[in-house]
């Protein structure tokens, strides 16, 4: 039986966020690389959320694994969520700092009613680009989402790019409803200066999530404590390999 992770990134991530984690991995490890297969300025204006599932899909089928521990970062949490709904292959789903709507609603929900367009706004004028170069997001990297990350790894994120997130991710609609009986678990990062505590055990509760567990990092926990979350899903595999 061929068992492995399936990693997907957060909103503007790719696959380099997941290169020092996967070498700590006991098992396989395929990343999704990106939200579309099509990634052009038009799909993420206007494309549909069942195009980031049928993607995600083919990766899924192309990687050959039979049995999946699925992982979604931050934005991806709600795409996680969804596809596990509709691929057998995925046994267990682990959602990292992860969005995860009520039943119902959007990713939009968790920010104020006043802002949500804005939002809306901003990420359809990031879409206009295909890559924006991480340099100049360096300000809000350092104070958000690597505020326990080391020099040496910020100046590795530095040297990424950015790759703005399809409208259609905030405005999907989440269905949680005879969600199927498959593991899940909800890593919590105490450092977050994204998501607080409370958001973030919020949305374990909106899936039902009851192992809920305490990671010390930021949002980049896959980079700024790789060794720690790795003990943490090698020891979810092992569980479920028994």
């Amino acid at each position: 039986m061929k068992r492995g992770f399936i990693l997907i990134p957060g909103a503007g991530m790719s696959d380099w966020i997941w290169t020092k984690l996967a070498s700590l991995l006991k098992q396989r490890a395929v990343t999704i690389p990106r939200r579309m297969e099509v990634n052009t300025y038009e799909n993420r204006l206007n494309g549909g959320f069942e195009e980031i599932l049928d993607y995600a899909d083919k990766v899924i089928k192309e990687s050959d694994l039979e049995e999946i521990i699925l992982v979604g970062h931050s934005g991806a949490g709600l795409i996680a969520g969804e596809l596990a709904k509709r691929n057998p292959k995925i046994k267990h789903v682990v959602f990292l700092a992860a969005n995860l709507p009520a039943s119902g609603g959007t990713a939009l929900d968790s920010f104020a009613e006043e802002i949500r367009q804005k939002n809306i706004e901003g990420v359809a004028k990031q879409a206009e680009a295909d890559r924006i170069p991480m340099k100049l997001l360096e300000s809000t990297f350092r104070t958000y989402f690597c505020n326990r990350t080391s020099e040496e790894d910020i100046a590795y994120i530095l040297q990424q790019e950015f790759q703005p997130e399809p409208v259609c991710v905030l405005t999907h609609r989440v269905d949680w409803q005879s969600y199927p009986p498959i593991g899940k678990t909800y890593i919590l990062c105490t450092e977050d200066k994204t998501l607080t505590r409370q958001q973030q055990e919020d949305y374990a509760a909106n899936l039902a999530i009851t192992d809920l567990r305490y990671l010390e990092s930021d949002h980049m926990c896959m980079i700024s404590n790789a060794k720690e979350l790795a003990k943490e899903l090698n020891g979810i595999a092992e569980e479920y390999s028994r």
